[in-house]
């Protein structure tokens, strides 16, 4: 089994727009550019995250399937409790309502839209038993 975390491109965007110092990026096209079309991330903020790589939900698949993965789910680590950061203990707190958030994050985690706005995927595949040998 392999589980593996990604930050989507979108993610590192938001990031970089929700942090005052490095606001500055998003005026410059070729770090646009550099995330947006090809994924790469790169900051100059010391102390920072400086270097990533954000993938596109539509690619983790693919990529695991060409070294003999085969996907068994791609998940928004977030689902749909994106943004209610601030929300959440009030909602966990209260029994009724946190079995049904739970019960919604699990159901909505695949949702394609929430993977698009996920600060975080997770992949889960296993290994193909052909390519072990077996």
């Amino acid at each position: 089994m392999a589980f593996v975390g990604f930050m989507p491109r979108l993610a590192l965007l938001r990031r970089t727009m929700a942090l005052a110092d490095e606001r500055r990026h998003l005026l410059r096209p070729h770090f646009l550019e550099q995330l947006l079309a090809d994924g790469a991330f790169f900051n100059d903020v010391p102390g920072r995250f400086t270097h990533g790589y954000g993938a596109r939900p539509e690619e983790v698949g693919p990529f695991f399937d060409q070294i003999d993965f085969d996907m068994l789910a791609l998940l928004s680590t977030e689902s749909i409790t994106v943004g209610l950061q601030d929300a959440l203990p009030d909602l966990l707190a209260d029994e009724s309502l946190a079995s049904a958030v739970l019960s919604l994050a699990i159901r909505y985690a695949q949702e394609p839209s929430a993977l698009g706005f996920a600060h975080h995927l997770l992949y889960v595949g296993r290994r193909r038993a052909d390519a072990r040998g077996v």
